[in-house]
């Protein structure tokens, strides 16, 4: 079990880029799951990241993510981008909202091309951390590797931070509005108060006249029960 628990992954949460030692990367997709990030990054005495690459969705508060993790960026240089998903925040809006915020914002077209940039100036001292949205975490995995079943899968980086940073990073985002879809409800095997229960067909024999002497015919009719 402790085996099991040393290597576990979480695909796309706090995890090094296998083929791009200087690149990380985490799905943090709203300003809950940024604060947590920053926490646990600084709890796992990461090195400050010389460059955040940031995709996000518009529906997400990218103003309160940037002011999240500026802490663990202290040159405050932001490479902005989209995904490819039809709900992607423009890069050109998302690049004012960085300006807005203090930082120097650079835009670029797609995900793969803003993490290039990114490593330019980074360094296993000091990386670039990619962020925003899981859809950005996996089309940075389709370019750099990483992606599960692969091959080139992650470093399982959660399952070797201390017990207080991995409940951070498995249990961010709650009570965020934006967090997990709920699962299907639970079956219920006795009806609740209110039900409206339909009964079953049911058949009732009954006897037709016969011939004085002669044994009864019978025959049977189905018919519903009305309520």
């Amino acid at each position: 079990m402790v085996e099991g628990f040393r290597l576990a992954r979480w695909p796309g949460r706090l995890e090094r880029c296998p083929g791009q030692p200087a690149l990380w990367w985490d799905g943090a997709h709203n300003a809950a799951g940024a604060r947590a990030l920053a926490q646990t990054w600084r709890e796992a005495a990461l090195p400050p990241a010389s460059a955040l690459v940031l995709a996000t969705s518009r529906d997400k508060d990218a103003g309160a993510m940037l002011d999240a993790l500026a802490p663990r960026v202290p040159g405050r240089r932001a490479i902005v981008t989209r995904t490819h998903s039809e709900r992607a925040l423009p890069p050109e809006e998302l690049a004012r909202l960085a300006a807005a915020g203090g930082w120097r914002a650079a835009v670029s077209p797609d995900v793969a091309s803003a993490c290039r940039r990114a490593l330019e100036s980074a360094s296993v001292e000091s990386p670039a951390l990619l962020t925003g949205s899981l859809f950005a975490v996996g089309e940075a995995m389709e370019a750099f590797g990483g992606a599960p079943g692969s091959g080139s899968e992650g470093s399982g980086t959660v399952a070797r931070l201390s017990g207080r940073a991995r409940a951070r990073v498995r249990g961010r985002g709650a009570g965020a509005s934006s967090g997990p879809e709920p699962g299907p409800a639970p079956l219920r095997l006795a009806p609740a108060a209110g039900d409206s229960i339909e009964p079953p067909p049911a058949t009732t024999p009954f006897v037709t006249g016969a011939a004085p002497g002669s044994p009864p015919r019978s025959r049977r009719s189905t018919f519903r029960p009305t309520t």
